[in-house]
This record gives structure tokens, sequence and C-alpha cells, in this order.
């Protein structure tokens, strides 16, 4: 229930549901209905919802884990299984019969519950009949959403309630109380029955009907307002009990999905930061690099005009000094050119050899001669002539200055 000062009954009328406030120093009264509120009340579940079993066990079993116990073996026989979440039965000592304890049970049945049920968000879950002043010893009998409800009350608890399947207190109705009576007398559940209660309106005459068949008092007055129970029955729908724990497992869901964006905006953030550090290191770098920019463009300047004066500095790129070269690796006969042509990239060599030998070592001293090994040399296989002649071409590539692959 609500800590505030203000209880709350939320429970099955005539017709309709009724909210009931609890505040002093009015006491319980009827109130408008209002949403806000509910949830902070304990849902009174109409008598239709539940079976009711009264048993005897013996004195010894009288321990509330042993009535529970019996009563779920008792409930399981009559097919109604223990749920595996939430409590779908309660169980209660009424009284003593000599050397047997008299127990009520009640098991609530699920598929009869209806939304308002189902859904609610209520801070607690009781029988309606659980929720209304039976006098001791007296069995009661009112309407609740359409229908008659019955119930009895031994030793000053309530020991069994049920629906009646007439619609009035009319001749069927009273045979009906009458016979349900005898039953519960004849089982042992009511041992003593000092009087009855009729609280229905305009009802004057169905309760005189029932004293004189009963022979006991049965007055008929308005229902009396509701109260809570002495303890609580902990009763809790299963379908409630899954629909709370699914909620719970979206509150962990919405839980863990928070941290982890918080987690990632913690991330991006000092991502961000991180980058706002680097980019404040390359200006500053950029700042140093621009204070000495014009010593660097004046390197860049020389490195430019010492690369355009290479070629007239490095006698290895000298025209002369590699046709010279390349004359040096002439035999004394055997071998002469027909073409030598040199630009800034490459060197053309082609000539006529007497004889395939003579052309094909020429071509391999080339390759081989450490003065030209800034070229990169391909010479195809040399063409042999009719007359034994053989023809020949050498291409050289320049490498860059470290070796490795020519220049494109």
């Amino acid at each position: 229930m609500s800590a505030s000062s203000t209880q709350y009954l939320y429970l099955p009328g005539e017709s309709g549901r009724e909210l009931w406030q609890n505040s002093e120093p009015l006491g319980w009264t009827k109130c408008a209905d209002d949403k806000a509120v509910q949830k902070n009340a304990c849902l009174g579940i109409e008598a239709r919802a539940f079976d009711s079993s009264p048993f005897f066990a013996f004195a010894a079993q009288g321990e509330s884990s042993q009535m529970e116990s019996t009563a779920a073996l008792r409930w399981e026989s009559l097919g109604h299984d223990s749920a595996p979440v939430g409590k779908n039965f309660i169980t209660w000592e009424v009284g003593k019969r000599g050397d047997r304890l008299l127990v009520a049970t009640f098991a609530l049945c699920q598929e009869v519950l209806t939304d308002e049920v189902l859904f609610a968000e209520a801070a607690g879950f009781e029988p309606s009949a659980r929720l209304l002043p039976i006098p001791a010893n007296h069995f009661a009998i009112w309407q609740e959403l359409g229908q008659l409800v019955f119930a009895m009350n031994q030793d000053g608890r309530l020991v069994h309630v049920c629906n009646l399947s007439s619609h009035s207190l009319n001749d069927d109705g009273i045979l009906e109380v009458h016979q349900m009576l005898e039953t519960l007398r004849t089982l042992g559940i009511v041992a003593l029955l000092e009087g009855g209660c009729v609280w229905l309106a305009g009802a004057d005459q169905a309760a005189t009907d029932l004293q004189k068949h009963l022979d006991i008092p049965v007055t008929a007055t308005a229902k009396p307002a509701p109260r809570l129970p002495e303890s609580p029955s902990e009763l809790l729908p299963p379908v409630v009990a899954e629909a709370r724990m699914e909620n719970q497992r979206k509150r962990r869901r919405f839980i863990l999905l928070g941290a982890a964006i918080s987690l990632l905006a913690l991330f991006f953030a000092g991502w961000t930061s991180l980058l706002g550090w680097k980019q404040h290191q390359i200006q500053q770098r950029a700042a140093r690099v621009s204070i000495h920019q014009p010593a660097l463009d004046n390197i860049r300047q020389a490195q430019m005009r010492w690369t355009a004066s290479e070629e007239a500095i490095s006698p290895d790129r000298y025209p002369v000094e590699v046709f010279h070269q390349l004359v040096s690796l002439l035999p004394p006969e055997g071998i002469r050119f027909k073409e030598f042509n040199m630009d800034l990239e490459k060197v053309v060599i082609s000539g006529e050899a007497t004889s395939l030998i003579h052309a094909s070592k020429f071509q391999a001293d080339i390759q081989a001669n450490e003065a030209l090994k800034r070229y990169t040399f391909s010479a195809p296989q040399p063409t042999v002539q009719a007359d034994n002649r053989a023809t020949f071409r050498i291409e050289g590539k320049l490498t860059y200055a470290g070796g490795g692959d020519a220049i494109p």
C-alpha cells in the first residue's frame, strides 16, 4: 500500500468498479474514480475469479508453510497448478474443530479476469470478500458486477465465497442459499450460524423470507464500507507478475542502453577533444614552419638549381663520357655502332657484329660495366643475318641516385 496517510481500495461494485479512500477523520468513503491514484490502491478482485475449497488439516499441520503445501497439493488435484511467477492461490487458518484445523483457500482463475485487473499497476491484490466486514458466524449476500455473491464467515474469518447462479433472491435464490448452507454444515465447515446479511437495495422481503426459511436472524441493509484485511494475502496474478518482470527487464535494458549511450558520448567527447588538441598541435607546428618558410624556400630553390645543373656537373651523365665508356668496351674488331642516342632519361645504342658471339658479349659487357651502373640496360636477343652477322640494340634507362627502379 501507499506510504501516504490516505489509503485507497478499488473494488467491484454492483455494476462497475468503485474507488474508496480512507482518510482521517472521515474513514472509508467512496470517491470519484481517479486513474492517477489507482496504482496506489489495493485492488479487490471479484468473487467470480476465484474457486473456494475450504478443508480440514491436522492441528500439527497448522504451520503456514505446511498449510501452503497442503493447499498446493489440493489445488493441483483440482486442476490448478502453481504458477512459476506471482501467487495464484492464498490460504489462511480459520479455526479449530477439535483436533482438526479448518483452513480456507482461494485459487485464482486467470481466464475470467478482466483487462482492468490484468493490466493493473495496483499496490496490492485481494479477493473482494476479504475487504468487507462480514460479521462473525454470519453469511452475507451482495451484488458484484451484476452477479450475486455468497460469503461465509466462521470464527470471525472468511471461510468460503462463491457466486450464486440465481440473479435475484427469489424462491430459487433462497433455495440455493439454503442448499449452500446445508452443504457447508454437512462438511463441518459451518459449525455455528448466528445470522445472515443481505446487502441489497430493496431486499427487505427477501431477508424476511430467508429468515423464515433458515430460522435465523437475517437483516437487509446497505453494503457497509470496506476495510483492509488484518494481514495482506500477497496475492499476485501471474500475468501481472510476468508483465511487471517484463517491465523490469525493459527498464534494465533502458538503463544499459542509457549507460552505453553515455559511454559513447564520453568516447566521442574525448575523441573530439583529442582531435582539437591534435589540430592545435598542427597549427602550432604550422606556425613554427611558417617562421622558417623563407629559409625552406631558399633551400628548395637551391635544390632546383642544383638539379638543373646536374647534367653539367655530373660526369657520368655527359654524353661524351657515356659514349667514351661504351667505346672502351668495343673489341679491336668485329663490332661497329650504327646508332648512339642519349637524352635526360635514357641512352640507346644499336650496331652490328660479325657474329652472334661478339654481339652477345658486347651486351653483357655493357650491363656489367661499373661506370654505367646508373643505367638499367635491357637488350633483346641479337638478330642473326643471312651472312651470320648479328644486329643488336641496347637501351638503358637512368635510375635514381640511390639505385632502384628506373625513372619512368
